[in-house]
């Protein structure tokens, strides 16, 4: 999408998609991961892959889900705890998890 602004960005945005969803099939579950899904819909959108933009949006809402960020019963608050064994998560971690699963909701909506 870049390209509206710089032409000569075009000639990456092949390499771009290839290494992304390469990376993708290798990644575990993780708010990055998550937040990169969208990054990656988006940018497939700009190339007409409709099909993989709504795969890369459906796969990151069940990542979302399986990290407790979605999916929790009505009235019910979703898990909030930290990834790590220690379940003391620090302000930068619950950022992070709330911008991607708010990224993550808005795309999906």
């Amino acid at each position: 999408m870049y390209s509206i602004f710089d032409a000569s960005a075009i000639q990456y945005a092949g390499d771009f998609c290839r290494v992304a969803e390469m990376l993708w099939k290798r990644e575990k579950d993780s708010y990055q991961s998550m937040a990169g899904a969208i990054l990656l819909s988006i940018s497939l959108m700009a190339h007409g892959k409709n099909h993989d933009v709504l795969t890369y949006a459906s796969d990151a809402m069940k990542m979302g889900t399986r990290l407790g960020l979605f999916g929790a019963p009505a009235g019910q608050a979703a898990n909030n705890t930290s990834q790590s064994s220690t379940g003391d998560a620090t302000p930068e971690e619950l950022s992070a998890r709330s911008h991607a699963a708010w990224g993550v909701f808005n795309w999906n909506v």
